[in-house]
């Protein structure tokens, strides 16, 4: 992840477009199963856990987000837009289509 003053730099950059920024996070991350400790894939040792060799006890997750960059819209009718700066990633993807459904509001 870029450091926080990486982001609001780059929405800095389009603060005064009509538009509404729609910056993407879309990440890969590892946590700890939860039965890693019960299935023998970690151990505890003086209060602090250890990996076992040749055990995995990580469990691939994905944390996916989308905010408008304001919580002010210019008018009654707002335009978004999704630019290449603002989508932040780690999984190597790139943004080909976006879809939203406003239903009723």
């Amino acid at each position: 992840m870029l450091p926080l003053a990486t982001v609001n730099q780059r929405l800095a950059q389009y603060a005064l477009d009509s538009a509404v920024e729609l910056p993407i996070l879309h990440f890969n991350y590892h946590s700890i199963r939860t039965d890693a400790l019960s299935s023998g894939l970690i151990q505890s040792a003086n209060n602090r856990l250890y990996d076992v060799d040749g055990r995995n006890p990580y469990q691939l997750n994905t944390a996916f987000g989308v905010a408008a960059s304001t919580t002010d819209l210019p008018s009654a009718q707002a335009s978004f837009i999704v630019r290449p700066a603002l989508f932040f990633t780690n999984t190597g993807r790139t943004v080909a289509t976006v879809q939203a459904d406003f239903a009723d509001g």
